[in-house]
């Protein structure tokens, strides 16, 4: 019982208010620079959001993209596909 009152208390009171700023659909490239699609409420009281259609350029302050590799205007890419397909690829941690 606590626990559904916490989270009815979040989604209602935190969650809703400020969903905008999270889990914002993007419409280009992880790149540096990204396009930040539009978004507005349905109605006042419901948390639904809506695409308008517009989009927002926007700086990417935090990617999985950290080696700039998924960008469309990668000037290394060739490189990197010839390297890739020369030597293969994989994965290795330290346990």
């Amino acid at each position: 019982k606590l626990l559904n009152d916490f989270q009815d208390f979040y989604t209602r009171r935190l969650y809703s208010r400020i969903q905008d700023c999270f889990n914002r659909p993007i419409c280009s490239a992880p790149g540096a620079w990204i396009d930040v699609m539009e978004r507005e409420f349905a109605e006042e009281q419901t948390s639904e959001m809506l695409l308008t259609g517009d989009h927002v350029t926007a700086l990417n302050l935090s990617s999985y993209n950290y080696l700039g590799f998924a960008e469309s205007d990668l000037e290394m890419r060739d490189e990197v596909c010839d390297v890739m397909s020369r030597l293969g690829v994989a994965s290795a941690s330290s346990r």
